[in-house]
């Protein structure tokens, strides 16, 4: 029996999988959740289950964050996107996340299923449509990680954490003039012309998260 756990807050989908997955005589569906705070909170649950599915978009950001935190809880945990997204600077790092697999909900439950038990035999599932939109990135001559470098990524997931020049400075170990440099930069390169534009930039793609902003 594969215990798969599902992180999706859109209720009425996170019901429709855990009737859909706890139909199959193979798999059983031992925690769903709305959101990665009450995930986490599951450790018992965690350690006790095989495969999670993870959808990134959720209400108050993604969940780029909870990969790491999760091999750190339930370390054995197989990890799979299941998600709808279609933003190229999400689907970049989605990628590049250590995951396991990634099935878009445009898929079949049937694909889904196969993605379940593939990864659960430790392998790795792609589905074709997953595998379509890494190739199109790989090819896209513009694609977001070829417009900004690491460093500029850096600097406006700061930014949209509402960060002042100073203080991206500070963290990054920088100076205060080379991050503003940078700032100019990105402005230009993602076509936008105000600061406040450009936070809502960097949350609009998923670069920085809403639950991280800096309070006043």
């Amino acid at each position: 029996m594969i215990n798969v756990v599902v992180l999706e807050d859109q209720r009425l989908l996170r019901q429709s999988l855990v009737a859909s997955l706890g139909g199959h005589r193979d798999i059983s569906v031992s925690g769903a959740f709305a959101n990665g705070e009450a995930m986490l909170g599951a450790c018992e649950t965690l350690r006790d289950s095989h495969i999670g599915l993870l959808d990134i978009r959720l209400e108050n950001g993604t969940s780029f964050h909870l990969v790491e935190k999760l091999k750190l809880v339930a370390p054995k945990l197989r990890l799979l996107w299941v998600s709808s997204i279609e933003q190229d600077a999400l689907l970049e790092q989605a990628f590049k996340m250590p995951i396991h697999g990634f099935v878009h909900k445009e898929d079949s439950l049937e694909a889904l299923i196969e993605a379940i038990f593939a990864v659960a035999a430790g392998k790795t599932y792609f589905s074709n449509s997953a595998v379509e939109r890494r190739n199109r990135l790989r090819s896209d001559s513009q694609r977001f990680s070829l417009i900004l470098s690491d460093r500029e990524q850096e600097v406006l997931k700061l930014i949209g954490a509402g960060f002042s020049n100073a203080e991206a400075a500070s963290v990054l170990g920088l100076s205060a003039a080379t991050v503003k440099a940078h700032r100019r930069n990105i402005m230009a390169r993602v076509g936008v012309h105000r600061s406040v534009e450009l936070q809502a930039y960097a949350l609009k793609i998923g670069l920085s998260d809403p639950r991280e902003l800096k309070l006043e």
